[in-house]
């Protein structure tokens, strides 16, 4: 469906993946999977999702690795200004991103915001729903705010 490279860490690339392209000829909706490449798209894996949520809590449906879960996150190929994948080459390494850990891609608004500091080999859930992000001072404040809801909050 799309890819998008990761600023500042070479090799590293996301990808959306459509994968019943024949069932959405049906007219059945879309399933999305994400996938990462750490040697210039050769080689594709799902996304390692993280063991728990930013409460501490496993994922439900998610408890061992043979449950199929992975993290799914949100693209430009969707069209939304937000949301999508974000890195810097100012802040190697940092990637900030709308997702979900489960089987598949779920819409934006059940979504949580994900963060790895390691490009992309790791994820923590940092926020409970989506948030509009910025890196400053290369990477040193990571700056979220709720996308869609009015705020005097930085968090």
């Amino acid at each position: 469906m799309d890819f998008e490279r990761v600023e500042g860490v070479e090799g590293v690339l996301i990808a959306n993946q459509i994968t019943n392209v024949d069932d959405t000829q049906e007219g059945l909706p879309k399933i999305v999977e994400s996938f990462i490449s750490f040697d210039d798209g050769r080689l594709w894996d799902p996304i390692a999702a993280p063991y728990v949520d930013s409460l501490g809590k496993p994922y439900p449906g998610c408890a061992a690795p043979s449950d199929g879960c992975s993290l799914h996150v949100h693209t430009m190929a969707e069209g939304r200004m937000h949301g999508n994948v974000f890195s810097s080459s100012s802040a190697p390494g940092l990637m900030v991103a709308v997702g979900n850990v489960g089987t598949s891609l779920r819409a934006y608004e059940t979504c949580s915001t994900f963060l790895s500091t390691d490009g992309g080999v790791t994820w923590k859930e940092v926020q409970k729903k989506p948030h509009l992000f910025e890196f400053g001072d290369r990477g040193s404040i990571i700056v979220l705010v709720p996308d869609g809801e009015l705020t005097d909050m930085l968090q």
